[in-house]
């Protein structure tokens, strides 16, 4: 994939939001414009992907759960009330997992940061962090 902006222009955008540890969408996207190098194919491919992707994701059962989901390693759509193959279904428990484990970690880091940033625990004291999210 080509890239968007060259090095310097990205590397720029990380230190603005990096600045305050924090920056508004709306700002960021003001100063990437001028950087952006626009194609109108590869933009119209990623909208349509993107659409497929937001009509799989809304597919949902009775209970509000959601039945279809997009398997990354072979690109295709599976919905799990109706896909008789279980190697399939396998290997989108598979990617739930690995996604899961991502949100556990990025959780994790926030609390920390935030139990850091209120003076209760040092960037590195997991047993604190742990009985903080259990409750206990």
């Amino acid at each position: 994939m080509p890239r968007k902006m060259n090095k310097q222009a990205r590397d720029l955008v990380i230190e603005k939001i990096q600045e305050n540890g924090f920056a508004s969408t709306d700002e960021i996207v003001d100063f990437v414009r001028p950087f952006y190098e626009f194609d109108s194919l590869a933009s119209k491919e990623r909208e349509i992907r993107r659409y497929v992707g937001q009509l799989v994701r809304s597919q949902r059962d009775e209970q509000g759960t959601r039945t279809m989901f997009l398997e990354k390693t072979k690109s295709e759509i599976i919905d799990i009330d109706a896909c008789q193959d279980s190697a399939r279904i396998a290997l989108v428990g598979q990617q739930l997992m690995l996604q899961s484990k991502g949100l556990w970690k990025s959780i994790k880091k926030a609390e920390r940061r935030k139990l850091e940033i209120n003076g209760q625990v040092s960037l590195f004291d997991e047993d604190v962090l742990l009985r903080e999210l259990s409750g206990s």
